[in-house]
């Protein structure tokens, strides 16, 4: 009677064990190709922003990459700074 209940108890934790094994393998297939999906949406949600901004750098006269625009930025700094006249904040 013991050792069948031993038995018994071996062969329920193995069946467990190889279920949640499996059932853990599937879960982290799932969760790798969610964040892969996920990463390529952020991926073209910031190109979208990126495009949009540089769109919009095109109606104020801003053009180019980055260090154009921090560039365009800062001489619009010197020019304020050296105008005392000015009121604008500098960027």
């Amino acid at each position: 009677m013991a050792i069948t209940n031993f038995l018994m108890t071996v062969i329920g934790v193995g069946a467990v064990v190889l279920l949640l094994r499996s059932d853990v393998k599937q879960s982290a297939n799932i969760f790798k190709r969610n964040m892969k999906q996920i990463r390529t949406w952020i991926e073209e949600e910031s190109s979208a922003t990126a495009s949009k901004r540089s769109i919009q750098g095109s109606k104020q006269g801003i053009i180019g990459c980055r260090s154009c625009v921090v560039e365009a930025v800062q001489r619009a700094n010197q020019r304020c700074s050296q105008d005392r006249a000015c009121k604008t904040q500098k960027y």
